[in-house]
């Protein structure tokens, strides 16, 4: 039975026997779902066998003029909770929506879109005390949400420098930390803690007098090219080590050269291509 009461809708269910007020939540609303017309509305109070309601989901016109959704005689209803609604934030892709009323275009009715959960963890907001787009249900990180609006930075997070080294051609410095690794670069720089997964230049100092950069040693499986002075390492999730080598120019050189070009050997130097 359906009847209103200062403006308000009530539904009464005589076969009920609920807790007062047990569908009432305001972070994560229950609604009253009419199956069979396919919206709803929050509920806003409940004895042991009503529930009352306010109006209908915002952007739905409703079934009356009013606005207000009214069951039918022979409608079924459900007591829904909602966790997530579309497009909030915290979610990603999904299904094609389209029309007025959506339709989503994978199954052809107003049906979820499966929208990919994309978790938001937000914090150190300088600009407002609010983060546009969340309410204050996710700063607790809410029943079954990965979502978290606070004060506390999120737990074993390393910023990303800025710019990055590929760009700026220089290392952050980061601090000694369970998340930072220790690069040492033996005869050269660019060591010191970094995250694992970074990509970090270093470069050999310049050689000693009379001789020339041979290589690097160590760890180099985590090296761009080991065999260039100026190179990238991969950090690992482990400390490493890398060192540059030097020798002495030899006098012998073994080389493929390919006609018209013709080795010459010049000693006591090293030895050089040179073109015809």
């Amino acid at each position: 039975m359906l009847f209103r009461s200062n403006n308000a809708l009530i539904l009464a269910d005589t076969t009920k026997n609920w807790t007062p007020n047990q569908w009432v939540n305001t972070e994560y609303p229950y609604v009253l779902y009419d199956a069979k017309q396919g919206i709803g509305a929050v509920i806003t109070a409940n004895t042991a066998n009503t529930i009352t309601f306010s109006g209908s989901f915002s952007g739905f016109p409703g079934n009356n003029s009013s606005g207000s959704m009214l069951i039918n005689t022979g409608d079924s209803y459900e007591i829904r909770q909602v966790f997530a609604t579309l497009d909030q934030c915290g979610f990603g892709q999904g299904d094609l929506l389209t029309g007025a009323m959506p339709i989503n275009t994978a199954t052809g009715t107003a049906a979820w879109p499966h929208e990919v959960s994309d978790p938001v963890y937000a914090w150190g907001n300088d600009f407002t005390t609010v983060v546009q787009g969340f309410g204050s249900y996710l700063v607790s990180g809410g029943v079954g949400m990965n979502n978290y609006v606070t004060g506390i930075p999120k737990p074993g997070y390393t910023p990303l420098p800025y710019p990055h080294p590929l760009v700026s051609g220089t290392n952050y410095a980061f601090s000694a930390g369970t998340n930072t690794y220790l690069l040492t670069v033996n005869g050269g720089t660019g060591g010191g803690y970094y995250p694992a997964g970074m990509t970090v230049n270093i470069a050999a100092n310049d050689p000693p007098s009379g001789q020339i950069f041979v290589n690097w040693s160590g760890d180099t499986s985590y090296l761009a090219n080991a065999a260039t002075a100026t190179t990238y390492v991969s950090i690992p999730p482990n400390a490493l080590t890398v060192t540059a080598n030097y020798g002495t120019p030899g006098t012998n050189t073994t080389a493929v050269v390919t006609p018209p070009f013709n080795l010459q050997a010049h000693p006591p130097g090293p030895s050089y291509v040179s073109g015809h």
